[in-house]
């Protein structure tokens, strides 16, 4: 999970990961606002969800509703995107109850 500003909050996954989480984190956050004047050109609203599809993997970014927090997943095969894009929007519903009570 990463802050407005690419800055790393939280990290699950392997111990020696958390360099490899903080790369993403930024990488991920660089594109946001480039993509929040596309959505604003093209009259979408605020952006929820965006992903990249690679050829070695995808990366899902998701808005935990009501905070300037956003869930970050990268997946290794790209065949797997419903199942990322489904355990992204549960996390980020879930992380907006728990923190907003």
């Amino acid at each position: 999970m990463v802050d407005a500003d690419g800055v790393l909050v939280a990290c699950a996954g392997p111990a020696d990961g958390s360099r490899l989480a903080e790369e993403v984190g930024v990488e991920t956050q660089s594109a946001t606002p480039v993509l929040g004047r596309i959505a604003a050109t093209a009259r979408l609203g605020g952006i929820s969800e965006w992903h990249v599809v690679g050829e070695r993997g995808l990366l899902v970014v998701r808005r935990v509703p009501r905070m300037q927090l956003y869930v970050v997943l990268r997946v290794a095969p790209p065949g797997w995107l419903g199942r990322a894009r489904f355990a992204a929007r549960v996390t980020a519903g879930r992380l907006s109850e728990r923190l907003s009570r």
